[in-house]
């Protein structure tokens, strides 16, 4: 072969195999509204994947539950129909048991043990249970505290619950907490809680400070107790689909992103979280004490599953 043309040869080949991949948009689905720490993460991922992909891999990102509640978009994540979902774990705790610990009421001695548990083995061993379903957990999402909010008065005392009805995540874990302190707990889609605070139905929720700053919900619940009751951290998951059709090298890419909107959104949150209360809005301290010594049900109703048991034992002996 002449010198000539095995260098066109080789030019060509050279020039077929530096072409990009096909470019390709991947769906991101959080229930939270625009400017949600998670959803800001989201946006900030997708901005990072964007520039470290070179452009091959864009993400699009539907927040206020254009998809669907958080309960409505697992089996549509599992199929691949979205390829990343941000989902608070309470939403699996019938189905994965490891998922059940950080959502305990008052397991936490406070955020920085969070963060070392989750950021560490047992962390580590929480999100590859997601394995199970199909599901790759990228990193944890969000840990912001929760607390109760309130139409008619803070909830300060265990004696405070006693026949109110409150609207709390779709997991038996909380629901049991609440019940344990005399008030009936109500499963309600997220979208729902606002005009039913509004009729009535129910006397108040829990969430954290940003979710009840930013969809309004303190314009009919301006009582905010900081009971601090459970952190319930979220994961961000992508389909396994999705993960399957990436090369080693973007999964590594996809997850350092995730991890570095992750931190963003913790700063974030905390940011928030200190903010000074306003629009007529209460903020009452609780008896934190009184209210963890009430959990002892909660836990032996959740803790004979001996994952669940074997867990707590190790996230109550990270420092």
């Amino acid at each position: 072969m002449a010198a000539s043309l095995r260098g066109a040869l080789a030019a060509l080949l050279l020039a077929v195999f530096s072409l990009p991949a096909a470019a390709r948009e991947f769906r991101a689905a959080d229930a939270q509204p625009p400017d949600y720490p998670t959803v800001q993460g989201l946006h900030l991922m997708a901005k990072l994947v964007a520039e470290r992909s070179g452009g091959r891999y864009t993400i699009r990102v539907f927040d206020s539950a254009q998809l669907g509640q958080e309960v409505d978009t697992v089996e549509m994540t599992r199929a691949g129909v979205i390829d990343l979902n941000r989902l608070n774990i309470a939403t699996f705790n019938d189905i994965l048991p490891e998922t059940i610990p950080p959502v305990l009421p008052y397991l936490f001695r406070d955020e920085e043990h969070l963060r070392r548990v989750l950021d560490g083995p047992v962390g580590a061993e929480i999100l590859a249970a997601f394995s199970r379903l199909d599901l790759v957990a990228l990193t944890f999402f969000e840990t912001s505290p929760r607390s109760f909010y309130t139409v008619s008065a803070p909830l300060r005392s265990p004696a405070d619950f006693r026949g109110l009805r409150l609207r709390v995540l779709p997991t038996k874990v909380i629901g049991a907490m609440v019940e344990a302190l005399g008030a009936e707990a109500v499963y309600l889609p997220f979208r729902q809680v606002t005009t039913a605070l509004a009729t009535g139905l129910i006397d108040g929720a829990e969430n954290t400070w940003p979710a009840y700053r930013e969809v309004g919900h303190f314009r009919l619940a301006k009582y905010y107790t900081l009971t601090r009751h459970t952190f319930s951290p979220s994961a961000l998951l992508m389909s396994r689909r999705s993960w399957d059709g990436l090369s080693p090298e973007d999964r590594e890419l996809f997850r350092a992103a995730a991890r570095d909107a992750s931190a963003a959104i913790y700063r974030l949150g905390a940011k928030r979280d200190a903010e000074a209360a306003a629009d007529g809005i209460t903020v009452a301290e609780a008896d934190t004490a009184a209210l963890a010594a009430a959990m002892q049900p909660v836990y032996d109703a959740f803790a004979v599953d001996p994952v669940v048991r074997a867990l707590l034992a190790r996230v109550r002996e990270v420092p």
